[in-house]
């Protein structure tokens, strides 16, 4: 037996990830020219992509938590309790992309692939981690605060709205960092 309102509540969530997946590859193939240029970059996508999933599905698991247990609620969006959540997945967000960064550097040196030189890759992920992880903390916060007031379980939404968001959001914000400021050229 299946729980009505978790499917109710999930399903159109649910349908909209996989359209939103196929956003996202479009976003992915607009990269083509970059990773030609920095084929380097390949190697980082995938762990900035999984990164911005679990922090987000994370922050909107605890904060869903703390909505069923009433230490945040959609009349005050931005407890105390909140703000910490959010700046900890800011910071976890940053501190990650910056290793990601790293890794990607020596990888791509220990399997003689072409890459760019380590500041680029660090402050490709960095940038991309920050502004990716601070708007997907905003988002997370609208979600579950929406959900909560339409009475419906932020559980049920956050987590997987924000796995597709999140996919989204990286490659449109890495992108633009890519393309807009030069770095890979």
């Amino acid at each position: 037996m299946i729980s009505r309102a978790v499917f109710f509540q999930s399903l159109p969530f649910l349908i909209a990830t996989g359209l939103g997946e196929s956003v996202a590859g479009l976003l992915f193939g607009g990269l083509d020219k970059a990773i030609e240029q920095a084929p380097g970059l390949i190697v980082m996508i995938p762990p900035l992509i999984g990164l911005r999933g679990n922090i987000g599905s994370a922050l909107a698991s605890r904060l869903g938590t703390a909505t069923h247990l009433g230490l945040v609620s959609s009349r005050e969006i931005l407890n105390e309790r909140a703000k910490t959540e959010v700046v900890t997945a800011i910071i976890l967000s940053l501190i990650l992309s910056l290793l990601i960064g790293v890794t990607a550097f020596i990888t791509c040196g220990a399997l003689n692939l072409a890459h760019m030189e380590l500041w680029k890759f660090v402050f490709v992920a960095a940038s991309t981690g920050f502004i990716d992880g601070t708007l997907l903390s905003l988002m997370t916060l609208g979600i579950i605060f929406l959900a909560d007031r339409r009475g419906a379980d932020p559980d049920n939404i956050a987590s997987p709205a924000l796995a597709t968001i999140g996919d989204l959001t990286t490659l449109l914000v890495l992108f633009v960092i890519v393309t807009g400021t030069g770095v890979v050229v």
